[in-house]
């Protein structure tokens, strides 16, 4: 079996491409999606379908960018496929939206697609596609990637031949595949210098570790990564309508929220944690910053007693009430802003999907950690109720030993925090004292010291899994 047959086998096993479909191909100018765009376009007219590149620029790459750019307009032209060119200034994005400039490229590519898809369903009526050229190396790169920085059957799936109306015809193909076909069809594609650093994680798997994988373990590595992948996807699909199945006979709403009844956690917990991200996705729309630990945080709400809560991402809070877990928006204090109790040892759920991690230990002259997110306190000097909020009004630091004092925001002035993000920063406090600017710097009133006894250890991981990201004040 040639490639293109394995791919035509591949489409119609997912039925990817029905007649009539409008299928929109992905075409950044790359040899994967060039192969694709040509492979397609041989296909068109005896499957039925119409044929459509998107380009999308981001602006970043400068002369390369515009080659990749005239590269498929000039495929397009000779073979008389309609291109779609997007551009937009990711740079700017990124900065604007307070996103790295992945995320960012991301965002750009998902609009283009989206507006163009709204038109060619508006101008025809008929289905529309999006065909990306991932191929099978990408789904094991994608899948040790996740592995690496822990995952659950989602991404062990990693990446799914159909997903909605995107599909992957090439997902049956390796790396190695494609550039034969390449070469043997003799069409043209740029290379991108970026996919050559070593800088970047991704590059390093695809090119130290995976080579290892196959030429140290077991040539057929991919292959059996893209099996794993496939029962992963099975199994998450299973899961998924299982917890549904739960919900709709658990779940209620109630008010601006969901409440999951008591007897819901009843039943085995990899159940009950795909319908607790499902119900969290349902009140805020978004999934990507929800952990494992908040997760878990719900499961041992819901052994407490009533009243008690914690606080999730997305503005949202779980509530201990009689019949279950109540899932909610924050409510703000007058102030605007949050404000946590820290009562217990444990982990505290903050609404950016951060985490606060709390631990309690006696004092017997341990070394000091120099870390960043990670400081002591002197918890008998603590003599009021200690929380985790964002700024009020006097607010202050004690600054040397002397107990002079000096004005929160004058403080932030002082390390030059711009004003629009100082309302976000996490501050632990008792009372109006700051005791540590989360990411910057440790007031008196709680430092350690020879007559300590018993430390406070507070733990910031920011909301990505990785420590402080999303505040960074300097010391």
């Amino acid at each position: 079996m040639n490639t293109e047959q394995k791919v035509e086998r591949y489409i119609q096993e997912y039925r990817m491409i029905e007649p009539g479909d409008r299928v929109i191909v992905g075409a950044s100018g790359g040899g994967d999606s060039m192969a694709l765009l040509w492979m397609l376009s041989r296909r068109k007219e005896r499957g039925g379908f119409s044929l459509y590149a998107l380009h999308v620029h981001h602006g970043l790459r400068g002369e390369e960018a515009d080659r990749d750019a005239a590269l498929v307009e000039s495929f397009c032209r000779d073979r008389k496929i309609p291109f779609l060119r997007f551009a937009y200034d990711v740079q700017r994005i990124s900065r604007e939206q307070k996103m790295g400039l992945e995320e960012a490229g991301r965002w750009a590519r998902d609009k283009a697609f989206g507006e163009a898809e709204a038109a060619l369903k508006k101008e025809s009526g008929m289905p529309v596609k999006i065909a990306l050229a991932h191929h099978g190396t990408d789904l094991a790169e994608t899948m040790l990637h996740h592995m690496a920085r822990g995952t659950g059957l989602r991404g062990l799936a990693a990446i799914r031949p159909v997903n909605g109306n995107k599909i992957r015809p090439f997902l049956c193909l390796e790396r190695a595949e494609i550039e034969e076909y390449l070469r043997d069809r003799q069409i043209p594609y740029e290379t991108d210098s970026s996919n050559l650093s070593e800088a970047y994680t991704r590059n390093r798997i695809r090119h130290q570790v995976l080579p290892s994988l196959k030429s140290e373990v077991n040539t057929r590595a991919e292959a059996h990564m893209r099996e794993l992948s496939l029962v992963a996807w099975q199994a998450d699909e299973f899961l998924e309508e299982r917890a549904g199945e739960l919900l709709r006979s658990q779940a209620q709403p109630r008010g601006e929220g969901i409440l999951i009844k008591l007897p819901f956690f009843e039943n085995r917990e990899i159940i009950g944690n795909y319908g607790i991200r499902r119900v969290l996705k349902e009140l805020s729309g978004k999934s990507r910053d929800l952990t494992a630990a908040h997760v878990h945080s719900v499961w041992e709400l819901a052994g407490r007693q009533v009243g008690r809560q914690i606080c999730l991402p997305y503005g949202l809070e779980a509530v201990r009430v009689y019949e279950g877990i109540l899932f909610q928006p924050v409510r703000r204090e007058k102030t605007g802003a949050w404000n946590f109790s820290i009562s217990s040892p444990g982990e505290l759920a903050l609404p950016d999907g951060g985490l606060l991690k709390i631990k309690i230990f006696s004092y017997q002259g341990q070394e000091i950690p120099q870390k960043k997110y990670t400081k002591w306190l002197d918890y008998d000097k603590i003599k009021g109720k200690l929380c985790i909020r964002n700024r009020i009004t006097g607010d202050y630091l004690t600054v040397n030993a002397q107990g002079s004092t000096k004005k929160l925001n004058r403080y932030l002035i002082d390390e030059k925090i711009p004003g629009e993000q100082r309302d976000a920063l996490w501050l632990i406090a008792c009372g109006s004292e700051i005791l540590w600017v989360i990411g910057g710097r440790i007031g008196e009133g709680g430092k350690i010291s020879a007559d300590t006894r018993t430390v406070l250890e507070l733990e910031y991981k920011g909301g990505k899994g990785r420590e402080g990201k999303g505040q960074s004040v300097n010391q």
